[in-house]
């Protein structure tokens, strides 16, 4: 559906973010809006009321609207969104979850005539019609008029599911490593009565199924028996975290596998770590991976979606094969046995976040994308 949105000099951009709760995706999306805002233009953002995407962005400043969106088929908040646009009148409307998507689209037929140019960012490595209606989805992204991939594997998911490759963009994700360079390093040897020694092996994630959490809770079954002086910490939240839990006992392991929940402090907690491990069988690209690089931690994880481009095995970290515990609990047990090795991974992690990863080669990959769609370069 080709945009009516006359092309000025300078154009304001509008974000619309559905989630709920706190997770990558929402903090490259406050990452975006906060960098357009300090370049000088002008952001709304419109993000699920009472989350905690609403108060991060307005403490930094931007312009945040909360509106209450139950899911991508909800008449009265495409009704609301559509009264945003109106009011705002953005050049081009950008979002940032499937869901937003979906009522981004049914906004800017309300709209009519003056209606923005739209962007979507896809970040999951998973089919667009994985849970399409009588394949309907294909038609919502019809209503797009440029899709950002934030990995390779994404953008070959798209173009496999025959999004025509004219149509995508690949902007990666970003990292910002003076938010670790401030971070004391948290104690967690003494806030879980851990012996001073005890090696922290740890994931950051939130607790779903492609995650792969499982796998790491089998493989402490073989690391615990070699180095029982480890501690493994899962940390965030979600549906799966008592089942995992439940899991944990089952296996006998529930004593040093670690369920702190969600937690602020994750710069202080990645500095405390060890090692850190993502064993996702299903991923756009990692951004937890990102940041456990930028605090230089070795990392173990699993060769699947767009990990890869970031971790290079045996250069930045290690990779082993997707949903094999097995597999995984030798990768752990290898650098816990070589600290030269892992630390050698770390440091060169940390040069491969600097050089590709950043926020601003983020916002300014996107800024690229909207100068051309909006015909400015």
């Amino acid at each position: 559906m080709p945009s009516t949105a006359p092309i000025t000099s300078t154009f304001k951009t509008m974000h619309i973010n559905t989630e709920p709760t706190w997770r990558g995706g929402e903090q490259q999306t406050l990452y975006l809006v906060e960098g357009l805002a300090k370049r000088g233009y002008p952001v709304l953002l419109c993000a699920q009321k009472g989350s905690p995407l609403v108060d991060r962005a307005r403490a930094k400043g931007i312009e945040t609207v909360g509106l209450r969106m139950r899911g991508e088929i909800d008449p009265m908040a495409a009704w609301r969104v559509a009264g945003e646009i109106r009011r705002f009148r953005p050049e081009l409307l950008h979002y940032h979850t499937s869901h937003a998507h979906g009522l981004g689209a049914m906004a800017v037929r309300l709209v009519g005539r003056g209606r923005p140019h739209t962007l979507l960012t896809r970040r999951v490595d998973f089919s667009i019609y994985r849970h399409s209606f009588f394949g309907l989805n294909h038609l919502k992204y019809k209503q797009v008029d440029r899709i950002v991939a934030i990995s390779k594997a994404v953008e070959q998911v798209l173009r496999s599911d025959g999004i025509a490759a004219e149509r995508i963009d690949r902007v990666a994700s970003g990292v910002d490593p003076e938010r670790f360079d401030s971070a004391a390093r948290a104690d967690l040897h003494s806030e879980f009565s851990l012996p001073p020694h005890t090696k922290l092996i740890g994931n950051t994630a939130f607790f779903a199924d492609h995650k792969g959490q499982r796998y790491l809770i089998e493989a402490a079954i073989d690391v615990l028996a070699a180095y029982p002086d480890c501690a493994i910490f899962l940390i965030g939240d979600g549906s799966l975290r008592r089942p995992l839990m439940s899991l944990a006992k089952e296996l006998g392991v529930a004593d040093r596998v670690l369920f702190p929940g969600f937690r602020t402090d994750i710069p202080a907690i990645l500095k405390a770590l060890d090692i850190y491990v993502m064993p996702s069988h299903a991923e756009g690209l990692g951004t937890a991976i990102l940041d456990a690089l930028c605090c230089s931690r070795p990392v173990i994880a699993a060769d699947a979606g767009g990990i890869p481009e970031i971790i290079q095995h045996e250069h930045s970290g290690l990779l082993v094969p997707p949903r094999d515990s097995k597999a995984l609990s030798k990768a752990i047990l290898r650098l816990l046995e070589s600290p030269e090795e892992a630390l050698g991974y770390g440091a060169a992690g940390l040069h491969i976040v600097q050089q590709n990863y950043t926020v601003d080669k983020m916002v300014e990959g996107n800024l690229d994308v909207y100068r051309r769609l909006l015909g400015y370069s």
